[in-house]
């Protein structure tokens, strides 16, 4: 089981009195390209917040989870997460579904979605001791 505690900023462009609904975007930027980015969220958005979390990532010793990609790196095309954030505990599923004709034609895997699973649950620490259990 692997820990990972981190933070993240959230910014949200063009704030007005609205309610907001988290978005995430994954993709691929070249330098400049993260350099337009950067000049843009520095111009046009207005940070909000910062929150701090506490994951949990856990893996099956039977079939893990964790794998190497075809670089070397450790990759995951499946992961079970227990999250703690803001008194909130967290358990998420995620599945890569992978492009297998667009992955033959990269160097890396392409993945085409990701099924996620995702709910609050009372107490995140039974729930780790739960899935260690099993």
């Amino acid at each position: 089981m692997g820990v990972c505690v981190g933070h993240c900023g959230i910014f949200y462009p063009f704030v007005s009195a609205m309610v907001f609904q988290e978005v995430e975007l994954k993709f691929r930027a070249t330098e400049d390209q993260m350099k337009v980015l950067e000049k843009f969220l520095d111009e046009e958005a207005t940070f909000v917040d910062e929150v701090h979390h506490e994951e949990y990532y856990l893996d099956k010793s039977s079939d893990p989870f964790v794998t190497k990609n075809v670089q070397g790196y450790m990759d995951a095309h499946q992961y079970l997460r227990v999250r703690f954030s803001d008194g909130q505990a967290l358990v998420c599923f995620k599945d890569w579904h992978t492009d297998e004709e667009a992955s033959k034609l990269s160097d890396h895997v392409v993945h085409d979605y990701c099924q996620e699973y995702e709910t609050q649950v009372i107490d995140g620490r039974v729930m780790l001791e739960f899935f260690k259990a099993l």
